[in-house]
């Protein structure tokens, strides 16, 4: 179905919550890559986290679990990027907003929900649809007819750049 409405896609983690801090401490906490400074733990954020962390850690979907059922509530404790709710308003009024993350799906919508946010978001595409962000961003395109012409990226950190830039994507 070809839709000719623009699209904004939104990193959740470092755009609408700044949730570094209690990433790090968790992985931390379970012993998680242990020998990792902050700034190594922020660098497996510059491309996929997932494939980072498997080149790490063969059990990676063992940690996840482990990991998220202790950053999850602390994700909660987080407030909202200041800003990003007006911006998210104003916004939504003309262009389609969807939400892509490494964060599991549901605590996303759950804390969008619990600050009034989740109106403004036609999707919400976590690490259980989909592990890869290129491959969330192939599925949105085919399910709206989309191209990267029709699309703007707002990311956190430097996740993503590689793949967009060779693709040709834009980002903000």
């Amino acid at each position: 179905m070809e839709d000719n409405t623009k699209t904004i896609i939104f990193d959740f983690d470092g755009v609408i919550v700044d949730s570094f801090q209690p990433a790090f401490e968790v992985s931390r906490m379970l012993r998680l890559w242990m020998d990792f400074t902050k700034d190594d733990y922020r660098k497996c954020f510059e491309g996929n986290v997932y494939e980072e962390f498997l080149k790490i850690d063969k059990k990676q979907e063992v940690a996840d679990k482990q990991f998220f059922k202790i950053y999850i509530p602390k994700l909660f404790q987080l407030p909202v990027i200041k800003g990003i709710p007006k911006t998210l308003k104003i916004l939504s009024k003309k262009y389609r907003l969807i939400v892509i993350s490494s964060t599991i799906s549901s605590p996303i919508s759950e804390w969008l929900n619990r600050r009034g946010l989740a109106k403004y978001f036609s999707e919400i595409m976590g690490s259980d649809v989909h592990k890869i962000k290129l491959e969330k961003i192939r599925m949105i395109f085919e399910k709206h007819g989309i191209n990267s012409d029709d699309c703007v990226f707002v990311r956190g950190g430097k996740a993503w750049v590689a793949d967009l830039v060779v693709q040709g994507r834009r980002e903000r």
